[in-house]
């Protein structure tokens, strides 16, 4: 629902091929190698990072969110990853800034602490907004259906934050990769 391939036709199917399709519908030409994986530290050796001119984090994950960045700086590549948009639904404020001066997001708090212990200093881009998240106290874990981790009570993100947190993050790395050297 919160992607511009998410149609009752794609339900079920592997978002990595659908995205190449759709995206051979608007430019045949364009070279896509669809990876239908899940990152994560058990899984990242067979994912090569160097190979790729920028990196964009939009792993909801703690633990293979910290391993992607690890890597990526570990394969001298840029990385800019996505804070939690989860229990938002303001749009406004939403920006790139420094992972390690980011404010009221849970996710990025653990990610920095995890990210230190690990070695990993700053500056790091995020796409984040200060905006605090709605209250989720009350609502029951969320017991079946999640793929990895653990249960948790569901914060799910309005339909139109994530595609703003995609679209900042895209105009980020676009103006870096044009860059004059």
């Amino acid at each position: 629902n919160r992607q511009l391939i998410a149609l009752r036709t794609t339900i079920g199917q592997p978002k990595a091929r659908v995205w190449a399709e759709r995206i051979a519908l608007i430019n045949p030409g364009c070279a896509v190698e669809a990876i239908e994986g899940f990152f994560a530290p058990d899984t990242a050796d067979s994912f090569h990072l160097e190979k790729f001119d920028y990196i964009c984090d939009a792993i909801d994950s703690l633990n293979p969110k910290i391993e992607l960045i690890v890597r990526a700086r570990e394969a001298g590549r840029p990385v800019i990853v996505s804070t939690g948009a989860g229990g938002r639904i303001d749009p406004e404020g939403v920006r790139v800034t420094d992972l390690f001066s980011t404010k009221n997001c849970p996710l990025a708090r653990h990610l920095r602490k995890r990210l230190r212990a690990r070695g990993v200093a700053g500056p790091i881009p995020a796409v984040a907004t200060e905006v605090l998240p709605l209250k989720s106290e009350g609502l029951p874990l969320e017991q079946e259906n999640f793929h990895r981790g653990r249960p948790r009570t569901p914060i799910g993100s309005i339909s139109f934050l994530p595609v703003v947190f995609g679209a900042v993050m895209a105009g980020h790395v676009v103006r870096e990769l044009i860059k004059d050297p």
